[in-house]
Parts: C-alpha cells; sequence; structure tokens
C-alpha cells in the first residue's frame, strides 16, 4: 500500500511538471509607434487656357534642386513645365529677363509664356499656389492655374 501511495504522488508530481513545464509564457509585444497623421490631400494641378476647357493634371511633382514643376494630363499631350529660380514661397516673374520660364506643351505643340507663378506654401515635402501668363507660339492666348499638395522631389 505504501508503495501504490508513493507511486500516485510520483505520478501526480510528474504528470504536474510536465502541465506545467508545456504552459508556454506568453510573449511581450512590442509597443507600435504611431507615426502621426498621414498626408491624404492628394495633389492638384489645375489650369485652364484661352480659348480652351479647364485640365486637370493625371500626374504632378515638383523638383526642388532643379526648380522645375511639372503638371502631366494624358502623358505628354498636355503639360505644363515651368522652371524656377527657388522652391521658396514668393512671387516668380515669369520672362526672358527673370530666368523663370513656363512652357505649356499641347499635342507636341510648344506655347511660353509670360506673366506671374506664385508660391503661396512651400514644406519640405509639397508646395501649393497659382499661376497665370500670356502666351504665344499658337492659338492660346493665356494660361491660369492652381495647384495644392504638389509633391516634391530631390533630384
Amino acid at each position: 500500500m505504501k508503495l501504490t501511495l508513493k507511486l500516485k504522488y510520483f505520478t501526480l508530481f510528474l504528470c504536474a511538471g510536465v502541465m506545467l513545464n508545456s504552459c508556454a509564457k506568453e510573449e511581450a509585444q512590442p509597443e507600435t509607434q504611431d507615426p502621426g497623421p498621414v498626408n491624404t490631400v492628394p495633389p492638384i494641378f489645375r489650369w485652364i487656357t484661352v480659348p480652351g476647357n479647364l485640365v486637370e493634371s493625371d500626374s504632378s511633382v515638383a523638383f526642388t534642386q532643379s526648380g522645375v514643376v511639372f503638371g502631366y494630363k494624358n502623358g505628354n499631350s498636355h503639360t505644363v513645365e515651368t522652371r524656377l529660380s527657388s522652391m521658396n514661397t514668393g512671387t516668380y516673374q515669369i520672362s526672358s529677363a527673370t530666368g523663370n520660364e513656363l512652357d505649356y506643351f499641347v499635342n507636341n505643340k510648344l506655347h511660353t509664356g509670360t506673366g506671374t507663378f506664385i508660391i503661396s506654401e512651400s514644406t519640405s515635402s509639397k508646395i501649393s499656389g497659382t499661376f497665370s501668363c500670356s502666351l504665344a507660339g499658337g492659338t492660346l492666348t493665356s494660361i491660369s492655374g492652381t495647384f495644392e499638395s504638389v509633391p516634391k522631389r530631390y533630384n
């Protein structure tokens, strides 16, 4: 009887030890950091020509080191290309005398502009503003437009 009692206790402790050893400790989950608000405002670059219609670009980008701002519609069928001396906020005179240029390409036809290009907001990641220019080089006489949250790229 003593042997069976000892055997029962031994078996009980053995089973308890196996059960406790097989229980896995819950791993601590690493803290995730909130990345903060994400800029969900899509870029907008739109313009109107005289004569013409309102055009909203499919894509736009500002290259900071070269000072070039692009707005594209249907690939290269409608392109506004602006070359500026800086990407800082301010009013830029578009003319051959200042070196700031605006070219409008529509169906491979070049129209050059003179007027103003205003950057009203310039952060490390985007620019916003307006532009208005007279056009030469074809039947279009002027172009004006707005751009908002156009992403900056460092080229």
